[in-house]
């Protein structure tokens, strides 16, 4: 499954701290940032792959990452979330 996150910077340090350990912990569930593009002056869209969804949910209850909420909350003002998976082009 493929999850796009679109995220609005609120303090760019904070931002790369916070997704420098989001990424160890999606790690241990199977998923990586397959590609992140920094869109000016402060929009990142982050396109992720999960295994399937069973990963995704845990990922987003894992003790570790809501621990960060406010490390994220320094670093991060808004967030869309769109899920879905790859077609044949």
């Amino acid at each position: 499954m493929i999850v796009v996150a679109i995220l609005t910077i609120r303090e760019l340090e904070a931002f790369e701290d916070f997704e420098r350990r989001a990424q160890i912990i999606m790690a241990k569930h199977g998923a990586a940032i397959e590609r992140a593009i920094r869109i000016p002056p402060d929009r990142e869209v982050h396109i992720v792959r999960f295994p399937d969804d069973a990963a995704w949910t845990a990922y987003r209850a894992d003790p570790e990452l809501t621990s960060l909420a406010p490390l994220r909350a320094r670093g991060v003002a808004a967030t869309e979330i769109l899920v879905g998976d790859d077609v044949p082009l």
